[in-house]
């Protein structure tokens, strides 16, 4: 009986790297469909020396087609499964369309590899390709596209990931150190833009049930005259200027973050660390409408407002909140978090308030081995200052993090100090 071949040995052709033939052999030999390729090549040879599921191949190049069968013929012996190649045209954008949705209706692929050159037609076939397969995807299905390390691909897909977002689950660039991106589906989510979420009345249920569905205007607008009413720093002019909670956030700008949180969250913030605490004003707001299991609050004190926080974190629950006083950059932070966490990857939310680079970078790095796989990190001001916006850069070009949110202020509820909402690649 043929074994699966091994992809840390077998001759790798065309212009896969060592890296991505073990990425594409282990997801085709763990799909629990069949697998859709576009784009011929050695990632063909790959995908049939690895599972024995219908595998099905699209491709526009005759002459491509032609080199990729002589090498699928020179390693025969190797194929678990003979690849069920079809002619395509991306010119003929009706004639595709009815041949890949048939084929997905007939096969229901759960794993798509999207590769190919498209010479001639660059910008094209991939881009084509993504949009064909994702809405008719199972939830649960993957898709891993190639090359994604190349600028023209980033420039290609962001927009088209931001299109399909609502049914997104994880979208992780250098899957495994490849130069793969996968991307799960996720089940659909109503669209919401979460910077309108005053005008949601038409588009979602009358009323939340804490079962994941989006909470509907009314709350956010609770949430917005709160934020405005319990009281915000001084110099910031938002809402009330004296007393309460001394936030220092954009009321429009929290209630959306908020309002963002009851549907990713619906259940609470679970495990929840916040590092730059200051007044405890956000620390308290977030949990009063987003109770946590537990809490962790990391903070200086240097902060003018920070005589504060005890009335501000004084009605969270007895044994619920834990609080670390010091520099978030020493050791003793670092011995703190490990033993709060008991060393276990248990932290579902992580806000970062440090406004340089430098500091940031380093509080992510402090969190970084406690998150869950599919923890947020929320950072603030990343519209507002620099050195923020930079910080989060270099965590975007290091693949530490993808975005899934922003929240910025409208024009006419200045200023506008920027919340991003991230997750953490697996």
């Amino acid at each position: 009986m043929t074994q699966p071949i091994n992809p840390y040995v077998f001759p790798i052709k065309g212009d896969l790297s060592r890296a991505d033939a073990v990425v594409l052999s282990h997801e085709a030999q763990h799909a629990h469909g069949s697998v859709f390729e576009f784009g011929l090549g050695g990632s063909t040879i790959f995908i049939a020396g690895s599972t024995s599921l219908p595998f099905i191949t699209f491709e526009h190049d005759e002459g491509w087609t032609a080199r990729t069968r002589t090498n699928l013929a020179l390693y025969q012996e190797h194929l678990l499964t003979e690849p069920q190649i079809e002619t395509i045209s991306y010119r003929d954008q009706d004639s595709l369309k009815r041949k890949v949705e048939g084929l997905i209706q007939r096969y229901k692929p759960s794993l798509v590899f999207i590769d190919g050159e498209d010479w001639g037609q660059i910008g094209v076939a991939r881009p084509t390709a993504f949009n064909l397969v994702f809405p008719l995807l199972g939830v649960g299905s993957r898709i891993l596209i190639h090359d994604f390390r190349r600028d023209l691909e980033h420039n290609l897909f962001s927009p088209i990931f931001a299109q399909h977002m609502n049914s997104i689950k994880a979208i992780m660039p250098n899957y495994r150190q490849s130069n793969m991106c996968l991307v799960i589906k996720g089940p659909e989510m109503r669209h919401v833009n979460w910077n309108e979420t005053e005008a949601m009345d038409n588009r979602v249920d009358p009323a939340s049930d804490n079962l994941g569905r989006v909470p509907p205007s009314s709350y956010f607008t609770r949430v917005l005259s709160k934020a405005k009413s319990v009281g915000v720093h001084q110099g910031f002019a938002l809402g009330a200027t004296t007393g309460g909670y001394l936030l220092q956030q954009n009321p429009h700008e929290l209630a959306s973050l908020v309002t963002f949180l009851k549907h990713a969250r619906p259940r609470g913030l679970g495990t929840y660390v916040e590092i730059g605490t200051a007044s405890g004003g956000t620390l308290r707001f977030l949990h009063e409408e987003l109770p946590s299991e537990r809490l962790l609050s990391i903070d200086d004190g240097e902060h003018p407002h920070a005589k504060y926080r005890g009335e501000n974190l004084r009605g969270i629950p007895e044994g619920k909140l834990s609080v670390f006083y010091g520099d978030s950059h020493g050791e003793k932070a670092r011995e703190a978090l490990r033993d709060w966490t008991l060393g276990e990857a248990v932290i579902d939310v992580a806000f970062i308030g440090d406004h340089s680079k430098a500091g940031l970078i380093q509080d992510f790095y402090l969190v970084l081995p406690y998150l869950k796989p599919d923890a947020l990190v929320i950072l603030h001001d990343t519209a507002a200052v620099s050195a923020v916006a930079e910080a989060l850069t270099q965590l975007l070009e290091e693949r530490l993090v993808y975005v899934i949110a922003n929240f910025i202020a409208p024009k006419d509820t200045p200023p506008a100090f920027g919340i991003t909402v991230c997750g953490v690649p697996a």
